[in-house]
């Protein structure tokens, strides 16, 4: 058996708020908190974890910025109570910025100041984490304050492709900058063959849902594909149930929404010498897989 070089937890769509629980549809907003507690729990009794990754929608966003902000300051509360965490890694959801101004969500979640990142990992592997709220309405205006040239580039994104025009452009979906994707496109170009890079963002660029998808999931693939041999897993949230597809010698994960599971949903992804990736699902909603490398 390979040894594990890399061992990390990974979950999305906590989407915590004061709400009460709901079945239809299923939505259990006010227990979201607790099952992240057990989470946390349960990542604290594995062995030692690099970071864990969330895959956005940490809140569920208020009517008010003091409704918002409380449920973010609960969030925190909770990853701040693990003592000797590792550091959490969080992309952004569109719910993250309802009410709630950008600044203030970097400075409680420690997002970097950009929203995107690349992080160097054990044994050649980097983890990058996009932000696909960037171009969007969310919130009204991205999150973003008045006059900010992601503003512009929005309002010039829908102007040719305005709100409907196509299932994925929806109020609630979003995509990259073009200088986010640029960086992006510079930032594979320099990591080496040899599949050590994992994706992860909110918004799923290949999802069996067209309404959940970013803005322009075509040209983010063909993004993609372009460095398929460096890419070997790309992680989402946004679509609760879930998903599974390999698709241009890339693998896609859609990692269950912890809110529409009272059972929970969550996992430990551990990755060996051989470059084999696993998704041990836990808590009984998230399924589990065993990704090895495939062919760019």
């Amino acid at each position: 058996m390979a040894p594990i070089v890399l061992r990390f937890g990974v979950y999305a769509d906590c989407q915590y708020s004061t709400a009460p629980d709901q079945d239809e549809p299923p939505c259990y907003y006010a227990s979201s908190l607790g099952r992240l507690e057990k989470a946390v729990e349960a990542w604290g009794a594995q062995a030692p974890l690099e970071f864990v990754l969330n895959c956005g929608d940490t809140v569920d966003g208020g009517a008010t910025a003091e409704e918002s902000l409380a449920q973010l300051r609960a969030v925190a509360g909770v990853i701040a109570g693990w003592e000797g965490r590792p550091p959490f890694v969080h992309a952004i959801g569109n719910h993250c910025l309802i009410n709630i101004p950008r600044a203030v969500l970097h400075e409680f979640l420690d997002i970097p100041g950009a929203g995107y990142e690349m992080r160097e990992l054990p044994d050649g592997w980097a983890l990058i984490v996009l932000d696909t709220t960037e171009i969007s309405v969310t919130g009204g205006d991205g999150g973003w304050p008045l006059g900010h040239d992601n503003n512009a580039e929005t309002q010039e994104f829908l102007k040719h492709h305005p709100i409907g025009s196509t299932p994925c452009i929806t109020t609630w979906n979003g995509t990259l900058s073009k200088k986010q994707a640029a960086w992006l496109d510079a930032t594979l170009a320099a990591r080496p063959d040899g599949k050590k890079t994992l994706i992860a963002m909110h918004h799923p660029v290949v999802c069996p849902s067209a309404i959940h998808q970013v803005w322009n999931p075509e040209e983010l693939l063909r993004g993609f594909e372009a460095h398929a041999s460096k890419i070997h897993t790309v992680f989402n949230g946004h679509y609760h149930e879930g998903h599974y597809e390999a698709k241009g010698g890339i693998h896609y994960v859609g990692v269950r929404g912890m809110l529409s599971f009272r059972e929970n949903a969550y996992g430990v992804v551990t990755v060996d010498s051989e470059g084999t990736v696993v998704l041990d699902g836990c808590g009984t909603a998230q399924a589990s897989y065993t990704l090895k490398p495939l062919e760019a």
